[in-house]
């Protein structure tokens, strides 16, 4: 139970990654099991609550398998958009760089942390990054899902909101909706 309300605390002032509610798993396991009890030998209750449990879960991995697969052909997408028009000086970068370095690479085995195509705009390094490479007097490109501006500090946040919406072309915005949510990938574009 501390340790369900510490997550949550820190969730009210962070944003959580999944890994960090994993150490919750053995007892949501448990409290989903409770009603189960002795009634574990009656074949239909278990079976019935077990189906109960899973729903969710199913459905939650056929959105996943379905309609949020949709995701990954809008960041090749964007990708190829960036890359057909960039110039050879031209520098890229991404919120995330992850997925952006990815496709415009082509897939290329690295470690997913190392950025080598792409810079990244990051909340924890430099939130104001992106503001620089513009400054630099060279084309920059932005490939970003304003979704992942959450993890910014609200004033870092506003700061590159505006920043996108006022000092940025947008090229392109290639539309992601899934389960309520606007996961959109927008591309920008800043020259000197």
């Amino acid at each position: 139970g501390l340790s369900a309300a510490a997550r949550l605390l820190l969730a009210s002032q962070a944003t959580v990654a999944a890994q960090d509610a994993f150490g919750l798993f053995p007892w949501i396991a448990l409290v989903a099991a409770w009603p189960v009890g002795d009634r574990g030998r009656e074949g239909r209750f278990t079976a019935a609550w077990t189906a109960l449990l899973a729903l969710p879960l199913l459905a939650g991995q056929a959105l996943y398998f379905t309609a949020e697969s949709a995701q990954r052909p809008r960041w090749r997408e964007a990708a190829r958009l960036v890359h057909e028009q960039r110039g050879p000086e031209d520098l890229v970068a991404a919120i995330p760089a992850g997925v952006v370095e990815f496709y415009l690479t082509g897939g290329r085995d690295e470690l997913a942390r190392s950025h080598t195509a792409v810079a990244d705009v990051s909340f924890v390094n430099d939130p104001f990054r992106a503001l620089r490479l513009a400054r630099r007097g060279r084309t920059v490109w932005f490939v970003v899902r304003r979704d992942n501006l959450v993890r910014f500090r609200p004033g870092d946040r506003a700061a590159l909101e505006r920043f996108f919406d006022e000092e940025c072309r947008r090229v392109h915005t290639f539309p992601v909706h899934v389960t309520g949510r606007d996961l959109a990938i927008e591309v920008f574009r800043v020259d000197p």
